[in-house]
Protein backbone atom coordinates (compact mmCIF):
# COMPACT_ATOMS: atom_id res chain seq x y z
CA UNK A 1 0.00 0.00 0.00
CA UNK A 2 1.67 3.37 -1.27
CA UNK A 3 1.65 6.26 1.85
CA UNK A 4 -0.20 9.63 0.76
CA UNK A 5 0.11 12.84 1.97
CA UNK A 6 -1.32 16.15 2.33
CA UNK A 7 -1.61 17.85 -1.10
CA UNK A 8 -0.41 21.45 -1.86
CA UNK A 9 -4.14 22.27 -1.82
CA UNK A 10 -4.99 21.14 1.28
CA UNK A 11 -2.10 22.74 3.60
CA UNK A 12 -3.39 25.96 1.30
CA UNK A 13 -6.89 25.70 2.52
CA UNK A 14 -5.63 24.54 6.08
CA UNK A 15 -3.82 28.00 6.37
CA UNK A 16 -6.50 29.95 5.41
CA UNK A 17 -8.47 28.78 7.62
CA UNK A 18 -5.86 29.30 10.52
CA UNK A 19 -5.05 32.85 9.31
CA UNK A 20 -9.36 33.64 9.82
CA UNK A 21 -9.37 31.83 13.10
CA UNK A 22 -5.96 33.87 13.94
CA UNK A 23 -7.68 37.02 13.06
CA UNK A 24 -10.76 36.94 14.92
CA UNK A 25 -9.11 36.08 18.06
CA UNK A 26 -6.74 38.60 17.86
CA UNK A 27 -9.68 41.35 17.03
CA UNK A 28 -11.38 40.33 19.80
CA UNK A 29 -8.24 40.05 22.31
CA UNK A 30 -7.73 43.42 20.89
CA UNK A 31 -10.98 44.88 21.47
CA UNK A 32 -10.79 43.76 25.40
CA UNK A 33 -7.41 45.27 25.78
CA UNK A 34 -9.07 48.48 24.40
CA UNK A 35 -11.84 48.15 26.53
CA UNK A 36 -9.84 47.65 29.17
CA UNK A 37 -7.79 50.40 29.04
CA UNK A 38 -10.22 52.95 28.49
CA UNK A 39 -12.35 51.77 31.22
CA UNK A 40 -9.76 51.83 33.71
CA UNK A 41 -9.59 55.89 32.32
CA UNK A 42 -13.07 56.32 32.65
CA UNK A 43 -13.03 55.52 35.83
CA UNK A 44 -10.43 58.01 36.85
CA UNK A 45 -12.99 60.55 34.61
CA UNK A 46 -15.67 59.42 37.44
CA UNK A 47 -12.97 59.79 40.40
CA UNK A 48 -12.41 63.26 39.76
CA UNK A 49 -15.61 64.19 38.88
CA UNK A 50 -16.52 62.73 42.48
CA UNK A 51 -13.14 64.72 44.08
CA UNK A 52 -14.05 67.58 42.66
CA UNK A 53 -17.92 67.95 43.53
CA UNK A 54 -16.98 66.81 47.59
CA UNK A 55 -14.38 69.81 47.23
CA UNK A 56 -17.40 72.26 45.90
CA UNK A 57 -20.16 70.96 48.20
CA UNK A 58 -17.91 71.79 51.31
CA UNK A 59 -16.95 74.71 50.32
CA UNK A 60 -20.54 75.99 49.27
CA UNK A 61 -21.98 74.81 52.39
CA UNK A 62 -19.12 77.22 54.44
CA UNK A 63 -19.84 79.85 52.73
CA UNK A 64 -21.23 82.91 54.00
CA UNK A 65 -19.23 81.46 57.41
CA UNK A 66 -18.49 84.27 59.85
CA UNK A 67 -18.28 86.60 57.08
CA UNK A 68 -18.47 89.95 56.64
CA UNK A 69 -19.45 89.75 52.71
CA UNK A 70 -21.99 87.35 51.17
CA UNK A 71 -21.39 83.51 50.73
CA UNK A 72 -21.58 84.03 46.82
CA UNK A 73 -19.39 87.34 45.96
CA UNK A 74 -18.47 86.70 42.58
CA UNK A 75 -20.06 84.50 39.25
CA UNK A 76 -19.21 84.36 35.67
CA UNK A 77 -21.05 82.33 33.08
CA UNK A 78 -19.57 80.97 29.94
CA UNK A 79 -20.48 82.41 26.65
CA UNK A 80 -20.44 78.51 25.53
CA UNK A 81 -23.71 76.89 24.44
CA UNK A 82 -26.56 75.59 27.30
CA UNK A 83 -26.34 72.67 29.03
CA UNK A 84 -30.00 71.46 26.63
CA UNK A 85 -28.33 72.49 23.14
CA UNK A 86 -24.78 70.93 23.47
CA UNK A 87 -22.92 66.93 24.99
CA UNK A 88 -20.88 66.22 24.94
CA UNK A 89 -18.58 68.80 25.59
CA UNK A 90 -15.29 69.61 24.29
CA UNK A 91 -12.46 71.14 26.38
CA UNK A 92 -12.03 74.54 25.55
CA UNK A 93 -10.30 76.02 27.85
CA UNK A 94 -12.68 79.18 29.29
CA UNK A 95 -15.67 78.16 28.58
CA UNK A 96 -16.63 77.56 31.76
CA UNK A 97 -19.00 79.11 34.56
CA UNK A 98 -16.96 79.99 37.54
CA UNK A 99 -17.95 80.91 41.40
CA UNK A 100 -16.25 82.87 44.11
CA UNK A 101 -17.48 82.38 47.72
CA UNK A 102 -16.31 83.68 50.90
CA UNK A 103 -16.01 82.54 54.48
CA UNK A 104 -13.63 83.29 57.79
CA UNK A 105 -11.48 80.39 56.93
CA UNK A 106 -10.61 78.11 53.46
CA UNK A 107 -9.36 75.31 55.74
CA UNK A 108 -12.22 74.23 57.78
CA UNK A 109 -10.32 74.36 60.79
CA UNK A 110 -12.09 76.08 63.71
CA UNK A 111 -11.46 75.62 68.01
CA UNK A 112 -13.67 77.43 70.28
CA UNK A 113 -12.58 78.77 73.56
CA UNK A 114 -13.98 77.18 76.71
CA UNK A 115 -13.13 79.77 79.26
CA UNK A 116 -11.88 83.09 79.51
CA UNK A 117 -7.99 83.23 79.92
CA UNK A 118 -5.93 85.27 81.95
CA UNK A 119 -5.52 88.93 81.07
CA UNK A 120 -1.88 88.65 79.07
CA UNK A 121 -2.02 84.92 78.65
CA UNK A 122 -1.18 83.30 75.36
CA UNK A 123 -2.55 79.56 76.41
CA UNK A 124 -6.59 79.55 75.25
CA UNK A 125 -8.55 76.84 76.73
CA UNK A 126 -10.43 74.88 73.56
CA UNK A 127 -13.59 72.90 74.44
CA UNK A 128 -13.17 69.92 72.05
CA UNK A 129 -9.50 68.23 71.65
CA UNK A 130 -10.48 66.90 67.93
CA UNK A 131 -10.68 70.77 66.90
CA UNK A 132 -7.07 71.29 67.85
CA UNK A 133 -5.53 68.24 65.69
CA UNK A 134 -6.89 69.84 63.02
CA UNK A 135 -4.47 72.85 63.36
CA UNK A 136 -0.64 72.95 62.34
CA UNK A 137 1.69 74.96 64.80
CA UNK A 138 2.56 77.02 61.99
CA UNK A 139 -1.08 78.31 61.10
CA UNK A 140 -2.35 81.93 61.22
CA UNK A 141 -5.27 82.57 63.00
CA UNK A 142 -7.32 85.11 63.76
CA UNK A 143 -9.88 85.57 67.19
CA UNK A 144 -13.78 85.62 66.06
CA UNK A 145 -16.62 86.66 67.88
CA UNK A 146 -19.80 85.56 66.32
CA UNK A 147 -22.08 87.72 66.44
CA UNK A 148 -19.46 90.70 66.78
CA UNK A 149 -20.75 91.09 70.68
CA UNK A 150 -17.96 93.48 71.32
CA UNK A 151 -20.58 96.34 69.07
CA UNK A 152 -24.49 95.08 70.30
CA UNK A 153 -25.46 97.08 67.04
CA UNK A 154 -23.89 95.07 64.54
CA UNK A 155 -24.42 91.68 63.67
CA UNK A 156 -21.32 91.71 61.63
CA UNK A 157 -18.66 89.12 62.24
CA UNK A 158 -15.21 90.48 62.02
CA UNK A 159 -11.88 89.59 63.82
CA UNK A 160 -11.57 90.98 67.26
CA UNK A 161 -7.89 91.68 67.01
CA UNK A 162 -4.62 91.11 64.45
CA UNK A 163 -4.25 87.78 63.27
CA UNK A 164 -1.78 85.36 65.33
CA UNK A 165 0.74 82.85 64.78
CA UNK A 166 0.76 79.20 66.99
CA UNK A 167 3.53 78.36 68.80
CA UNK A 168 2.43 74.98 70.40
CA UNK A 169 -0.75 72.40 70.45
CA UNK A 170 -1.73 70.11 72.80
CA UNK A 171 -4.80 67.67 72.08
CA UNK A 172 -4.62 66.24 75.60
CA UNK A 173 -5.29 69.29 77.92
CA UNK A 174 -6.63 70.73 75.31
CA UNK A 175 -5.33 73.76 74.09
CA UNK A 176 -4.08 76.14 71.87
CA UNK A 177 -0.82 78.69 72.48
CA UNK A 178 -0.34 81.93 70.46
CA UNK A 179 2.90 82.96 69.58
CA UNK A 180 2.47 86.56 71.14
CA UNK A 181 -0.19 86.89 74.26
CA UNK A 182 -2.73 89.04 72.55
CA UNK A 183 -3.66 92.72 73.89
CA UNK A 184 -7.23 91.96 73.53
CA UNK A 185 -10.00 90.11 76.25
CA UNK A 186 -11.30 86.84 75.30
CA UNK A 187 -14.29 85.01 76.37
CA UNK A 188 -15.77 81.69 76.48
CA UNK A 189 -17.54 81.19 72.90
CA UNK A 190 -15.16 83.02 70.98
CA UNK A 191 -13.67 81.42 67.97
CA UNK A 192 -10.04 80.37 67.27
CA UNK A 193 -10.15 79.97 62.95
CA UNK A 194 -7.31 79.46 60.89
CA UNK A 195 -8.04 82.07 58.07
CA UNK A 196 -4.02 81.86 56.97
CA UNK A 197 -3.51 85.87 57.32
CA UNK A 198 -6.94 86.82 54.97
CA UNK A 199 -10.10 88.06 56.11
CA UNK A 200 -12.68 87.35 54.97
CA UNK A 201 -11.34 84.33 52.33
CA UNK A 202 -12.14 84.12 49.11
CA UNK A 203 -12.47 80.60 47.29
CA UNK A 204 -12.69 80.67 43.37
CA UNK A 205 -13.91 77.43 41.28
CA UNK A 206 -13.56 77.65 37.35
CA UNK A 207 -11.51 75.63 34.67
CA UNK A 208 -8.36 75.53 33.72
CA UNK A 209 -5.15 76.70 33.37
CA UNK A 210 -7.38 79.64 31.34
CA UNK A 211 -6.79 83.59 31.34
CA UNK A 212 -8.80 84.36 35.26
CA UNK A 213 -8.17 80.60 36.00
CA UNK A 214 -5.06 79.40 36.95
CA UNK A 215 -3.42 80.66 33.57
CA UNK A 216 0.02 79.96 35.61
CA UNK A 217 -0.25 76.59 36.79
CA UNK A 218 2.01 74.15 35.29
CA UNK A 219 0.99 70.77 37.15
CA UNK A 220 -2.41 70.16 35.06
CA UNK A 221 -1.69 67.74 32.38
CA UNK A 222 -0.55 69.35 29.16
CA UNK A 223 -4.05 69.17 26.61
CA UNK A 224 -5.92 69.08 29.82
CA UNK A 225 -8.51 71.02 31.89
CA UNK A 226 -8.64 70.53 35.85
CA UNK A 227 -11.24 72.06 38.30
CA UNK A 228 -8.99 74.76 39.93
CA UNK A 229 -9.97 75.75 43.24
CA UNK A 230 -8.00 79.50 43.79
CA UNK A 231 -7.84 80.49 47.67
CA UNK A 232 -7.29 84.06 47.87
CA UNK A 233 -5.93 84.25 44.68
CA UNK A 234 -3.73 80.92 45.20
CA UNK A 235 -4.62 78.01 42.36
CA UNK A 236 -4.56 74.74 42.66
CA UNK A 237 -6.16 72.20 40.44
CA UNK A 238 -8.20 69.74 42.40
CA UNK A 239 -9.49 67.14 39.63
CA UNK A 240 -8.04 66.55 35.84
CA UNK A 241 -10.09 65.20 32.97
CA UNK A 242 -12.39 67.99 33.24
CA UNK A 243 -14.86 69.29 30.01
CA UNK A 244 -17.03 71.68 31.65
CA UNK A 245 -18.69 73.26 34.66
CA UNK A 246 -22.02 74.75 34.72
CA UNK A 247 -23.62 76.61 37.66
CA UNK A 248 -26.93 78.06 38.42
CA UNK A 249 -28.66 79.06 41.39
CA UNK A 250 -31.84 78.95 43.52
CA UNK A 251 -33.55 81.90 45.02
CA UNK A 252 -35.03 82.91 48.11
CA UNK A 253 -39.16 83.65 47.25
CA UNK A 254 -39.89 81.22 44.98
CA UNK A 255 -38.04 83.20 42.14
CA UNK A 256 -36.99 80.68 39.32
CA UNK A 257 -33.79 79.22 38.81
CA UNK A 258 -30.88 81.38 37.17
CA UNK A 259 -27.93 81.71 36.09
CA UNK A 260 -27.33 85.24 36.87
CA UNK A 261 -27.92 85.92 40.20
CA UNK A 262 -26.37 89.99 40.58
CA UNK A 263 -27.07 91.91 42.24
CA UNK A 264 -29.10 89.28 44.60
CA UNK A 265 -26.17 87.70 46.14
CA UNK A 266 -28.13 87.36 49.53
CA UNK A 267 -30.88 86.03 48.59
CA UNK A 268 -29.16 82.98 47.13
CA UNK A 269 -30.04 80.08 49.11
CA UNK A 270 -28.48 77.32 46.90
CA UNK A 271 -25.85 76.29 44.12
CA UNK A 272 -26.61 73.88 41.51
CA UNK A 273 -23.74 72.47 39.89
CA UNK A 274 -23.08 70.20 36.99
CA UNK A 275 -19.79 68.71 36.29
CA UNK A 276 -18.83 67.24 33.22
CA UNK A 277 -15.83 64.91 32.69
CA UNK A 278 -13.88 62.82 29.72
CA UNK A 279 -11.54 60.62 29.12
CA UNK A 280 -8.40 62.14 27.13
CA UNK A 281 -5.17 60.10 27.37
CA UNK A 282 -7.10 56.62 25.46
CA UNK A 283 -9.39 58.30 23.06
CA UNK A 284 -7.40 56.74 19.88
CA UNK A 285 -8.03 53.45 21.27
CA UNK A 286 -12.13 53.84 20.54
CA UNK A 287 -11.13 53.66 16.79
CA UNK A 288 -12.88 57.14 16.28
CA UNK A 289 -10.75 59.48 18.40
CA UNK A 290 -14.05 59.97 20.71
CA UNK A 291 -13.85 60.34 24.15
CA UNK A 292 -16.31 58.58 27.04
CA UNK A 293 -18.23 61.59 29.05
CA UNK A 294 -19.71 61.58 32.45
CA UNK A 295 -21.52 63.99 34.17
CA UNK A 296 -22.09 64.51 38.16
CA UNK A 297 -24.72 67.06 39.50
CA UNK A 298 -25.69 67.99 42.83
CA UNK A 299 -27.72 70.88 44.10
CA UNK A 300 -25.75 72.46 47.68
CA UNK A 301 -27.37 74.09 50.16
CA UNK A 302 -25.91 77.87 51.75
CA UNK A 303 -25.99 77.39 55.43
CA UNK A 304 -24.51 80.16 56.57
CA UNK A 305 -26.30 83.19 54.44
Amino acid sequence: MKDRGFTFIELMVVLFMLSFVMMAVYSLYLTHQRSAYTQEEVVEVQQNLRIGMESMTRDIRMAGFLSSLPAVNAYAVSQGPALSSVYPYQQVAGTSDSITLTTATATGKIARIAQQPAIGSSVYIIDDPSSVKAFASTDTVSIIRPGNRIFPDSNTNVPLFNNYTLSALNSTVPSITLSTAPAGIYIAGDLIIDTEGFYPNTIQYCLGPAAGCGSTVTTCPTGQLCLMRIVNGVANPIAQNMANLKLSYLMDGGAPETTTPAPNYTSIRAVKVTLFGQTMTTNALSGTNTAHQRRLDAVIDIRDR
